[in-house]
């Protein structure tokens, strides 16, 4: 009995130990917590003070703490400012002043352009602008033996800037580099225009050569002849493989043309009056006098 009636004392005492030590932490806590609040908030408005001070002047911030290091008065922001627009509206009005940069050199013509370019590439690019259009004038009269026309610099089938392509039907593909007019004596009584190709067969199909005029509308045809390049002994003897070819076309007499008068572009086509897909300039250079070598 006694030691039951010690057990609910000390049972008691306990729960008396824990809610007056439950109450004093409550007040500790809440005294800590008020305090901490204040400072923050006087923290936060000091802070607010300065970023508006900072907005409205030309102030120097501290991007790390977010506090003003200096602070210029409005006046002076105020003078900066007025001194900013002024310095604006004088450049202004220098610039509207002053005289504009006009390029003054000589622009060229479509025709110095063409004389320019004639000897860079193997494009005929002077003979463009004449001879087109005699072609369009010429299928205007009716000509119905043939409807060959003058291949566009659009309509060229270039594989690089040194060679134009042409595909035949039978899946022989020519790569064109450059022709050549040929007017030696041992060539024959008639002149010869010479095209360095390379050809994907050992054997290629026959072509035609349309030769172009400035002074003819429509063009003049001859057959072509092939002088292979390579020797088959050293191997790459094989279709599928690039052959390297000579293809010549001579160029037959026209009445009212003289005959020294040598084509100024050949076109290379697989029928007599198809449409071309290529054009190379002929190159005339043989020099007046023989020189000593060759």
């Amino acid at each position: 009995m006694i030691q039951l009636t010690y057990t609910g004392r000390a049972y008691k005492r306990f729960i008396y130990f824990v809610f007056v030590w439950t109450c004093v932490c409550f007040v500790v806590f809440r005294f800590a917590v008020n305090r901490y609040a204040k400072s923050k908030h006087l923290e936060y408005s000091n802070a607010g003070s300065h970023s508006q001070r900072g907005l409205l002047q030309n102030v120097a911030l501290d991007y790390a703490s977010g506090f003003v290091i200096s602070a210029v008065g409005t006046t002076t922001a105020g003078r900066r400012s007025g001194d900013k627009q002024q310095s604006n509206s004088e450049n202004e009005v220098n610039v509207l002043n002053s005289n504009p940069q006009v390029d003054a050199s000589h622009s060229l013509s479509e025709q110095e352009l063409y004389l320019k370019l004639a000897n860079i590439s193997n494009i005929p690019l002077i003979q463009w602008s004449k001879v087109s259009k005699k072609v369009k004038s010429n299928a205007k009269s009716g000509n119905k033996s043939c409807k060959a026309e003058f291949p566009s610099v659009f309509e060229i089938d270039f594989n690089n800037i040194y060679w134009q392509r042409m595909q035949t039907t039978n899946s022989t593909t020519f790569y064109l580099y450059g022709a050549y007019y040929d007017d030696r004596w041992r060539g024959g009584a008639l002149a010869s225009v010479r095209i360095l190709a390379m050809i994907d067969r050992i054997t290629p199909p026959p072509v035609v050569c349309q030769f172009w005029f400035e002074s003819i509308p429509s063009p003049i045809f001859a057959n072509a002849t092939y002088i292979y390049g390579w020797y088959s002994k050293w191997g790459n003897y094989k279709d599928g493989a690039l052959q390297p070819f000579i293809i010549s076309c001579k160029v037959p007499r026209i009445k009212g043309v003289k005959k020294d008068v040598s084509p100024d572009s050949v076109s290379l086509v697989q029928s007599k009056c198809d449409k071309a897909s290529n054009n190379l300039r002929v190159v005339k250079n043989r020099p007046k006098v023989k020189e000593e070598f060759a």
